[in-house]
């Protein structure tokens, strides 16, 4: 078999990619060395916006088309892309002036069109006083407040969105290997590609060769196009099958290093945009269930992208302006729960500082033989869709150029279709979650807040994981491993065991730290230790 797309990397861009390309008929091969959405798009500020920082640099259109998509994902996501009012606080000696704030709201709003999100319809957007501040969030430091503004984004969770496009992809008949490394690729002018009917013009097959990481089992695999989706790694990539390319080595990415951290809760409802006083950089503070996430940090990378941390001092940093706009909080490192470190692989522009590099993204085309590879550059997880789009438009084209006749109408649909777990009929999430808790047995069995957990980890998906609910599933026949299906895999954390077994069977997850990280957030919780991981090691 020969594929007509083969994308090599499996983080939010090459999910999207492949989506997009199987809905339009395409044959499609998506490999990824690590897990889906292992670097970047797991560690990303979990944030589905327009970029209201970005107004300061005029990127224009990427506030534009990020809110495009942001009010698309919005539609066939609303399972995973909800609406977050955000909160921005000025104090008397921040660079950014209240006028300015509040001008920039405007533009955003005007720009965004909030419209789109229903809860904008709650609490006005726009310009807020000192006062109406402090009653939204009673927690600030109340000296110097100056007054700020009020507008609206979403958040979601990374990892989900990148693994419902893989799963979406799959339904429409791509196949997907994680923990599969690309070792080489070369163009193979082999009979089989000659006499392919579906190849006419005898132009020759792209042979990839890869090796399963956890196996070492070898594979075989040849495609018509290939896409380099990498991200951070992909002119290492580039470099190691021995391609010639400006962006072998990394030379044309901009690598910038972003870290997070989640702390016990520290106010409820609203995220909060800082400006830090140190360097006037923006961070924000998300709510996140009974914690707060922070992030992040701007700064540019030159290591290895599978080694990046985060460091004590970068900590420290964000620490430091946190405890300014909340003193009362109290925080220090050894209140940290949990962080993580991303990096992100932007378009090379030496000339500005690292927040000001652009985020927009580029397709960079490069040869292999009589045979040609696609890189993608750049971009952000808000404009993702609109990035496969794009590409699998390119790769169309491409396949045609070669005589390939289309199988399916090449019309995108992904902005119109919703994701697995969004495929309701409710007037929005919060309706079908009522409706779900009401009419579900096996829900209402369950603490409120399990419940409320799988339906807001599953959606309309939620009847998949049902069945494991069973206890005479063989997967718990063994009462020496004691999982039972509807208990807590930890006390103080909403996650069952039945979701372990649905992971494994159903999620792509193949070792403790997919699941601990990417299919649930057991890993926020302190009591995610050494033990359980060997526990849950076992059922894989």
């Amino acid at each position: 078999m020969i594929f007509d797309l083969i994308i090599v990397g499996g983080g939010i861009n090459g999910a999207g990619i492949a989506r997009d390309a199987a809905m339009r008929g395409l044959k499609v091969l998506l490999l990824e060395k690590n897990d889906f959405a292992y670097g970047t798009s797991s560690r990303s500020t979990k944030l589905i916006h327009g970029g209201i920082r970005y107004l300061e640099h005029h990127n224009f259109l990427l506030v534009w088309e990020a809110s495009h998509e942001r009010k698309i994902l919005s539609k066939i996501a609303p399972q995973l892309v909800r609406p977050l009012p955000f909160v921005v606080p000025v104090y008397e000696g921040d660079k950014r002036k209240t006028w300015w704030v509040q001008l920039g709201i405007f533009l955003y709003g005007l720009m965004a069109g909030f419209a789109g999100l229903v809860v904008a319809q709650k609490i006005g957007a726009g310009s807020i006083s000192a006062q109406k501040m402090l009653q939204l969030v009673p927690q600030l430091q109340q000296k110097g407040l100056m007054g700020g503004g009020l507008y609206y984004d979403c958040q979601t969770d990374d990892a989900r969105l990148t693994l419902a496009n893989i799963q979406d992809a799959v339904r429409h008949g791509a196949i997907v290997k994680n923990y599969t490394e690309v070792v080489s690729v070369r163009t193979h002018e082999s009979s089989q590609a000659r006499k392919d009917i579906e190849n006419p013009s005898g132009k020759p097959a792209i042979d990839v060769l890869a090796q399963d990481v956890l196996t070492a089992e070898k594979f075989s695999f040849s495609g018509r196009l290939v896409v380099n989706a990498t991200g951070p790694w992909l002119g290492q990539n580039l470099k190691k099958w021995h391609l010639e390319s400006e962006m072998a080595g990394n030379s044309s990415l901009r690598l910038t290093k972003g870290i997070h951290f989640f702390v016990p809760k520290i106010n409820d409802d609203f995220a909060l945009l800082i400006s830090a006083k140190k360097d006037n950089r923006v961070f924000f503070t998300i709510p996140w269930g009974a914690y707060t996430l922070v992030g992040t940090t701007d700064t540019d990378y030159n290591g290895s992208p599978d080694e990046v941390t985060a460091e004590k001092d970068e900590l420290e940093y964000l620490l430091a302006e946190l405890k300014r706009i909340f003193p009362h909080a109290k925080l220090g490192v050894n209140d940290v729960i949990a962080d993580f470190a991303g990096l992100r692989p932007l378009i090379y522009s030496p000339e500005v500082t690292p927040g000001a590099v652009s985020r927009e993204y580029q397709l960079k085309e490069d040869r292999i033989g009589y045979s040609e590879i696609l890189s993608v550059v750049g971009g952000k997880i808000t404009t993702y869709r609109k990035l496969a789009e794009r590409t699998t438009a390119l790769v169309l084209k491409k396949l045609r150029t070669g005589g390939m006749k289309m199988r399916k109408p090449s019309q995108c649909l992904t902005a119109k279709v919703p994701l697995p777990g969004s495929q309701f009929t409710e007037s929005d999430f919060e309706a079908f979650k009522s409706h779900k808790l009401a009419t579900i047995p096996e829900l209402a069995q369950l603490d409120a807040d399990i419940a409320e957990n799988l339906l807001e980890t599953y959606g309309s998906d939620i009847d998949r994981i049902l069945p494991y609910f069973s206890a005479h599933t063989d997967a718990y026949a063994d009462p020496r491993k004691h999982m039972p299906a509807r208990e807590r895999i930890i006390a103080d954390a909403p996650i069952i065991w039945a979701q372990l077994f649905y992971a494994r069977d159903h999620e792509f997850a193949r070792t403790p730290e997919d699941f601990i990280r990417r299919r649930t957030e057991l890993y926020i919780h302190r009591k995610a230790h050494h033990a359980l991981t060997e526990k849950i090691a076992a059922v894989f």
